[in-house]
């Protein structure tokens, strides 16, 4: 991959061939943090799941637009994130994200951000993904994408799946509790894909999806919320 394309995608290598952090990553992370623990009181559990090294997928599900943040402090590497496209469309916001490492996902089929995230990956390093696609307004878990499981079939990354959950279940708001609960490490084995059909990758996905689906229920009952199985209340009614 040539010089430019690594620039247009927002990553730097150094002449040894590894990943470098963007300086303007690190002064964003240091401002970030204080303020994250000043306005939202957040429970990090599960730390210990994260390798430190290695080609790994942070995978989680989207509600609040503070969720990026919340996922790059679960661990010190920088965090690439996969962002959908409508966030650059205008000049001063695209020249933000893209120095703070995040590729456009375009939904009509373009290749960039799938392209930022596989040269990431296969150098070792560290990609944010949000499963669900978008941001889910009341923080109920959306249908999965199969974005994460195709860049896990073609690197070979390992899953991380994590779920941000606010009070009482709705996305993470300012001044309230929120938990990020970070699972077990999912290998491309564990998942399971025989081929990189598109039935295959929506198998895997629902796996991941299912992690994260238990890891929001702990996190729930936690702060103290009523898990109602919906089958059950249907059938009641």
């Amino acid at each position: 991959m040539g010089c430019n394309e690594h620039e247009k995608n927002s990553v730097k290598i150094t002449k040894d061939g590894k990943l470098k952090t963007l300086w303007f990553y690190k002064i964003v992370r240091i401002i970030a943090v204080p303020f994250i623990k000043l306005f939202t009181p957040c429970k990090f559990i599960g730390k210990h799941n994260v390798p430190k090294e290695g080609a790994l997928l942070l995978c989680s599900n989207h509600g609040a637009y503070k969720d990026p943040v919340l996922m790059a402090l679960v661990q010190k590497r920088q965090v690439y994130f996969m962002a959908k496209q409508e966030l650059f469309k205008k000049k001063a916001a695209a020249l933000f994200i893209r120095n703070l490492g995040a590729f456009p996902i375009e939904r009509a089929g373009g290749t960039e951000g799938i392209r930022g995230g596989l040269s990431v990956l296969e150098l070792g390093g560290v990609v944010g993904i949000f499963i669900e696609g978008t941001r889910s307004k009341t923080g109920e878990l959306l249908r999965p994408k199969p974005g994460v499981t195709m860049l896990a079939y073609e690197t070979g990354a390992t899953v991380i799946p994590m779920a941000i959950v606010g009070k009482g279940g709705k996305p993470a708001r300012a001044f309230t509790r929120t938990i990020v609960n970070i699972g077990r490490p999912i290998t491309i084995e564990e998942l399971g894909m025989r081929d990189s059909s598109g039935l295959e990758m929506r198998k895997a996905s629902r796996k991941i999806m299912d992690e994260i689906k238990a890891l929001r229920n702990e996190a729930l009952e936690m702060m103290g919320v009523e898990l109602i199985d919906k089958a059950e209340e249907k059938n009641e009614d």
